[in-house]
């Protein structure tokens, strides 16, 4: 017999490519491999794996599987699969089924191809199951009224950066022509926003597409017919993807015959987008009116662009080649070489803008340190000069496998390397029979693959990497603050202690020349300041990915669970959680920030902005950052006050709040959390009254959390924990209906202080970590808590 349990670094790298495989070779009475398994994402995949292998004889079995599973995501596979693996009418008969998940199963499969007809979907309307019939209540109304849903947005909104996705654009198109001003390009993101004039957002997006540049456009340019569109000027050969809103029942004329379908679609907030694709050279594209040709109303497409940025180059160039090439070289070109996964791979070991990883020296400021000629050298030929630590480490198994890399990591157990194609591996010691430093750098000549006006603009753009305003910012991102800039300045020792390193939105703050984590006081998306990318002193990120990544994290609440953050639901009857009211502008920083080998620390100054622009209150935030035995703590001592009455409601989204990273989670994870008095996850937990919660699990074989310690002087603080990833430290009532109605008012000339303490640890067995012991030194330190000068 052959289990059904997989090891989970198969998942997410290739397990349904196994699975299909295996599913071919199955006999008619076997039965699939995992599709019964307790972890929803094997099930998931079990089911990816039949949809690609083309199966029907388990239909049934996916069937069955519907009625019971609770996963969204299996759910959304298995209706997915069905609605290629059986026939329409078969769908159709499935809507008679008693089974209430069978039938929403086959509408919604049905719903994804607009296969029903307005009788059909009326008839659904009436169903006895509250989701069925309001699927079809709403399509009903979708399918005879124009689809431009929404009201626009006030004039001159479109052009502001609070609608940019988080991720400022690659740049892969030199210009862009249209009729209505305002046309840009933007990063694909979920989250992101689709048009320039509606507030519809991207829900899911494929992988494939995922962070890829579209073209974002005007959705009250939907109903042109002719006359319409717009034109672009391709950088480089390139994909490029048409989303046609699946209710136009075929493509505009225009696009016909030139682009092919993809089994790829997503939604945009407001309908369901069919994806097509088409091969461009580089040059002027255009695209025509949305509804050429059309007679059914729809939301306008979308563009996507995949660009080809690298090719095999017969010889490479030279250094004077890429000299000489210098003077017609673009940062802006650089950038997307040195980003773009299409591009020179470069992120896949050095990390810039929060893309790629942290497995070679840091770049941020190289432009302050290295001349053209250096870097062109390390471009061509990288092991001519080897950062000290950074040369490649090879080591022989018992087995004979051989594996080289950058050791990362070393314990007295294991080495863990960063491996070509930014992956991580992990050997363990008593396995080795040879190891050996190899005197050659693990990053390849890029000669073979980058011609020399490419290799010129690669340089140009790490040349703009300095302690100066605009370190590595593209020009799009234009918005100013009143506060001054605190890009290119930086405090503390690059290598040893602490440093903190000022861009115009953020802070950086590393350990021992380890990035530990950044503090974002201005974001397009997240209009709250916050802790992003927290990682402990070792590397190891303890908050889930910001924005979260599609196939590696749950993408719900992407903007307001954006790691580690002080947030309010109710302040005053605005909401400064949900990112679409109020918003925290800073003020500025109140003296100047101190790094030191131990400890740093900053005070900010914020303004807590109601939507009609009115200040609710100010805020004082003193922040300062502890080295530990168990990591470092992070100390938070913030005041609210103003010179008119406010209050802060009741909320379970009220306080500070950690969404810790996907591995960590209780639900389909391996973390749990505890509390001071014993409570257990969220059934334990939630709601109760504590000292301090710690969310705490295993990554890559080490005990690493999130402890929130609550300060003196708060009032009692309740966790609002759920299974799912996110624990908020709540000092305000608990909520519940008894309470909904009560304030906690502060009048002028008072203040209301909180105070909190956040441990991030690490060990090497849970055990070795005591969240008691690490709360009570927190409580005793707090008042002498002064960082090194």
């Amino acid at each position: 017999m052959i289990s059904t349990r997989f090891p989970f670094f198969i998942i997410g790298t290739g397990l349904a490519l196994v699975l299909t495989l295996t599913i071919t070779a199955l006999g008619d009475d076997s039965f699939p491999l995992g599709l019964n398994d307790d972890h929803a994402r094997i099930r998931h995949e079990a089911v990816l794996a039949i949809w690609q292998a083309g199966e029907t004889r388990w239909t049934e079995d996916l069937i069955d599987l519907a009625v019971d599973e609770d996963d969204r995501l299996v759910f959304y596979s298995i209706w997915g699969a069905l609605r290629h693996l059986q026939p329409r009418q078969a769908l159709k008969d499935r809507l008679d089924d008693s089974r209430d998940k069978v039938r929403l199963a086959a509408l919604l499969a049905l719903l994804e191809d607009d296969a029903l007809s307005d009788a059909e979907i009326a008839a659904l309307s009436k169903d006895t199951n509250e989701t069925i019939a309001g699927l079809a209540t709403r399509r009903a109304g979708g399918k005879t009224e124009t689809i431009i849903k929404g009201p626009a947005l006030h004039q001159g909104a479109g052009k502001d950066t609070e609608n940019d996705p988080a991720r400022p654009p690659l740049n892969v198109v030199d210009a862009i022509e249209s009729k209505q001003p305002g046309y840009r390009e933007a990063t694909l993101l979920p989250g992101a926003r689709a048009y320039l004039d509606r507030h519809y957002r991207f829900r899911e997006i494929p992988n494939e597409l995922h962070g890829e540049t579209f073209i974002l456009v005007a959705n009250n340019e939907a109903e042109t017919e002719s006359g319409g569109g717009f034109t672009l000027q391709l950088r480089s050969p390139s994909t490029i993807y048409l989303a046609d809103d699946v209710r136009g029942e075929a493509l505009p004329k225009w696009a016909r015959g030139r682009y092919e379908p993809t089994k790829m679609s997503f939604h945009n907030g407001d309908s369901t987008m069919r994806v097509y694709q088409a091969e461009f050279p580089t040059g002027k594209v255009s695209f025509g009116g949305n509804r050429e040709d059309l007679r059914a109303h729809k939301s306008h497409y979308h563009i996507i662009i995949k660009p080809h940025l690298i090719q095999p180059q017969e010889t490479a160039p030279t250094t004077a080649e890429v000299l000489e090439a210098m003077a017609t070289a673009k940062a802006t070109r650089g950038r997307t070489l040195f980003l773009s996964a299409h591009g020179a791979t470069c992120a896949t070991c050095h990390q810039l803008e929060g893309i790629g990883n942290v497995f070679a020296p840091d770049l941020s400021e190289i432009g302050d340190r290295a001349d053209a000629e250096f870097l062109i050298q390390s471009i061509l030929e990288p092991s001519a000069q080897i950062t000290e630590g950074f040369a490649m480490q090879m080591v022989t198994k018992k087995s004979g496998e051989s594996i080289g890399g950058i050791v990362l990591e070393e314990t007295g157990r294991a080495l863990t390397f960063g491996v070509v194609g930014g992956q991580t591996v992990t050997v363990v010691k008593s396995d080795v029979a040879k190891r050996e430093t190899v005197d050659i750098s693990a990053m390849p000549p890029l000669g073979p693959t980058l011609s020399a006006q490419q290799v010129a603009d690669l340089t140009t753009f790490l040349l703009s990497l300095k302690r100066k305003e605009g370190n590595g910012v593209p020009e799009a991102r234009t918005k100013k603050r009143q506060s001054p800039s605190l890009s290119g300045k930086s405090w503390g020792h690059e290598k040893n202690g602490f440093r903190l390193l000022g861009y115009d939105e953020r802070l950086d703050i590393q350990l021992n020349g380890q990035p530990i984590a950044s503090y974002y006081f201005d974001h397009p998306e997240t209009r709250r300041p916050f802790f992003a990318h927290v990682k402990t002193p070792d590397g190891r990120q303890v908050t889930r990915n910001f924005p979260p990544v599609e196939g590696q994290d749950p993408t719900d609440h992407a903007y307001m669970h954006p790691g580690l953050s002080l947030g309010f639901a109710v302040l005053n009857g605005e909401n400064f959680w949900h990112n679409d009211r109020g918003i925290v502008e800073l003020v500025g920083l109140a003296g100047e920030p101190q790094a030191g080998a131990t400890s740093a620390a900053f005070t900010v100054t914020n303004r807590y902005l109601a939507q009609d622009g009115s200040e609710v209150c100010q805020e004082t935030a003193r922040y300062a950052i502890q080295a530990n035995a168990d990591g470092y703590l992070i100390a938070l001592d913030t005041e609210f006050s103003s010179d008119q009455p406010f209050y802060f409601g009741v909320r379970e989204e009220m306080g500070l709040a950690a969404r810790v990273a996907s591995p960590l989670r209780v639900r389909d994870g391996n973390g749990s959390i505890y509390s001071a008095k014993g409570g257990r996850d969220e059934k334990g937990t939630w709601g109760l009254v504590d000292q301090w919660w710690d969310y705490a699990g295993t990554l890559n074989g080490r005990h690493v959390g999130l402890q929130l310690i609550s300060g003196p002087g708060n009032p009692p603080v309740w966790a609002h924990s759920r299974d799912y990833g996110l624990l908020v430290a709540n000092p305000f009532p608990v909520d519940r209906k008894p309470n909904r109605d009560k304030k906690t008012m502060v009048e002028p000339g008072q203040s209301l202080r909180l105070r909190f303490g956040t441990q991030v640890h690490e060990h090497g067995v849970r055990t070795a970590f005591d969240p008691a012991k690490a709360a009570a030194r927190y409580l005793e330190s707090i008042e002498a808590f002064v960082p090194e000068s």
